[in-house]
């Protein structure tokens, strides 16, 4: 199943794979278009710590295991030629990031541009020019994948995506999806590449969710105005904006992903950014200034915070318990996760309307006047998650035991990140003893992996285990324990009855 949304002045829009998105704002809406071309992935992959596409993974969840920047100190700076108003990704060293200047949507007043940067140094590596708006880029098998919007006045560029060479720039292909159409940011999952189109025209206001593989509809929901969605776990976070006059309203829902089914709603004014979502809380900004923690299972309000500007960056969250967020009061913000406290801010030249993308304990975010890297040269330390885990293949939603042990040793409390096909699903605390850790683990078919997070691991690079894929036998359904025990005392009962009767017989 598939999810494309966030569209009209936004170059940051996510797309997902559980649902689609139809939105509306100023009467730019998504079209039931989706451009569905199969990629390899078997090699050259990025690595688990990067962040190689918007708000993190397929899912677009906003969260990472690796630990960010507990100051504000800057690694580097670059300067680029036109605003940095798309957010950046990060895979393999290093820093892609499209520099557009939204004011020129219509007219190319200024160039397109997609840099390659040094993710250690910031220097330049290439650039490569589109004749469109640029969105957020994607990274697979050393390509990076971007779309480009339509502008009448820069054909035949316009509208397009692209496929480019991940270490040189060059252009591998393109695909023109055709004049007014506005090519959104790329996802890739499961060898597979998803792009959203826009086209101008009304909508319904419905958010589908549609079969990944045959394009069928799911479920649908309806809501108003435009849509911006993450998904984690088994739960589908959606933004709904509706402008009335002056003022916009937003209501956060909580979907069931698999059925649609509206689990809660929070009302809010004006919400505008793509939620993050980790450690059992969501967290959404409104263009009102406002940021908010909401209880991912309930909804209710954790905290809530207020800044000098609307938030029009979405936020980042850390394994460690940090986010990261830019704000349009010309700030980046690193507050504590868990109560809404500030950690640290930095005054950029211009306001910081990008998402931040983190990888190996550094923060990278772009202001109107330059990218930043936040963070130090500092080498951290390896740290491994060994697993183990039950060896058969078992039907849907079967408990496994996984267990294995965290080096360097620790004790007391650890976290455990289980991620599915790349995207992140569960969570769970577990007590450690001498490094030793063991969990139920409930298997769907894919490629798992997972993670470790432990008081005090900020030296650490994140303990990473090795990847298992889980596959489920639903061609032999297994018997529940009680029933298999039923039909065994059954079994005894019988054959018990039976040498009676024929020792009774027999006499």
């Amino acid at each position: 199943m598939l999810i494309a949304s966030r569209v009209a002045k936004d170059i940051n829009p996510p797309a997902f794979n559980v649902c689609f998105g139809v939105n509306m704002q100023h009467k730019i809406v998504m079209c039931l278009l989706l451009c569905i071309l199969t990629i390899s992935i078997l090699g050259n992959v990025v690595s688990a710590d990067d962040w190689p596409q918007f708000h993190h993974d397929a899912d677009h969840t906003g969260f990472t295991t690796s630990n960010g920047p507990l100051t504000n100190s800057t690694l580097w700076t670059s300067t680029t030629v036109i605003p940095v108003e798309s957010s950046p990704v990060v895979a393999n060293g290093h820093v892609y990031v499209a520099c557009s200047n939204l004011s020129a949507y219509d007219v190319p007043i200024s160039p397109y541009v997609v840099y390659c940067l040094n993710a250690t140094s910031g220097a330049q590596v290439w650039n490569f020019t589109s004749g469109g708006l640029v969105s957020t880029p994607a990274v697979a098998n050393g390509h990076v994948y971007l779309g480009s919007a339509y502008s009448a006045a820069a054909s035949p560029y316009d509208g397009y995506l692209y496929c480019l060479n991940a270490t040189s720039g060059v252009q591998v292909w393109n695909y023109s999806a055709g004049s007014y159409v506005n090519v959104n940011t790329p996802t890739v999952t499961n060898g597979y590449l998803y792009v959203g189109t826009l086209k101008y025209g009304t909508t319904d206001g419905k958010l589908l969710c549609l079969n990944a593989t045959s394009g069928t509809q799911v479920w649908n929901f309806s809501t108003t105005g435009v849509t911006y969605v993450s998904v984690s776990g088994s739960y589908a976070y959606v933004v709904a904006a509706n402008e009335s006059g002056e003022t916009y309203m937003g209501v956060v829902y909580c979907l069931n992903a698999l059925t649609g089914a509206s689990e809660w709603n929070f009302t809010i004014v004006g919400g505008t950014t793509t939620v993050a979502a980790a450690n059992g809380k969501i967290y959404v900004g409104t263009i009102y200034h406002d940021l908010y923690c909401l209880n991912a299972q309930t909804g209710a309000e954790v905290w809530w915070l207020y800044r000098g500007g609307p938030f029009a960056s979405s936020p980042a969250v850390t394994a460690s318990g940090y986010l990261y967020v830019g704000c349009d009061d010309d700030y980046v913000y690193c507050f504590n996760a868990t109560d809404g406290a500030e950690v640290w801010q930095y005054s950029t030249g211009g306001a910081v309307q990008a998402s931040p993308a983190i990888v190996n304990g550094v923060l990278y975010i772009g202001s109107n006047d330059k990218m930043y890297a936040f963070g130090t040269t500092q080498v951290l330390q390896n740290a491994k998650l060994s697993i183990d885990v039950s060896a058969k293949n078992q039907k849907t939603s079967f408990l496994l035991t996984i267990s294995g042990t965290l080096t360097p040793a620790q004790s007391g409390t650890v976290t455990i990140y289980e991620t599915i096909n790349g995207s992140y699903i569960e969570t769970y605390s577990t007590t450690l003893s001498s490094g030793a850790y063991s969990y139920p683990l409930r298997v769907y078919n894919g490629t798992y992996q997972f993670y470790a997070n432990w008081p005090g691991n900020s030296q650490y690079n994140a303990a990473v285990s090795s990847v298992w894929t889980g596959t489920l036998n639903t061609a032999v359904p297994e018997f529940p324990e009680p029933l298999i025990l039923l039909v065994m005392f059954m079994l005894v009962t019988l054959l018990t009855i039976a040498i009676y009767e024929k020792r009774h017989n027999d006499s």
